[in-house]
């Protein structure tokens, strides 16, 4: 059984670096076994392990890392029409980021965010 930290440890390895990587690149490294794979991890957290409210936490520190260190970051220097265009390249990007979340914590959503009333992924993100 692997730990949180591994279950962690294999999202960033396995999702967020290689999409950082798309982001800047334009070349996908992200096969749909990874995706199963990664979906099936945070099932075994949050279920089995009972750590669902740690996987929402870590999520939303993705999310915030994202927007912060990735959105904002390039485009602090930007005015006018620069700002404008970066803005909507980004908020492109950053519906595809969402998505991609929202499939691999898919669970998080249907079972942990609804039982505990809480705004689901896609409204996190917003």
């Amino acid at each position: 059984m692997a730990s949180f930290a591994e279950t962690i440890r294999q999202v960033e390895e396995g999702f967020l670096i290689p999409f950082y990587t798309f982001l800047d690149t334009g070349v996908n490294t992200i096969k749909t076994a990874t995706y199963i794979n990664l979906h099936h991890a945070i099932i075994h957290e949050c279920d089995r392990n009972d750590r669902a409210d740690s996987v929402h936490r870590y999520l939303k520190k993705i999310l915030l890392e994202y927007c912060r260190d990735r959105m904002v970051a390039s485009m602090i220097d930007l005015k006018e029409d620069a700002l404008l265009n970066a803005w909507l390249k980004s908020w492109d990007t950053f519906k595809v980021f969402t998505h991609s979340l929202g499939k691999m914590f898919a669970y998080l959503n249907q079972f942990f965010l609804e039982n505990a009333h809480a705004r689901k992924i896609a409204e996190e993100c917003l």
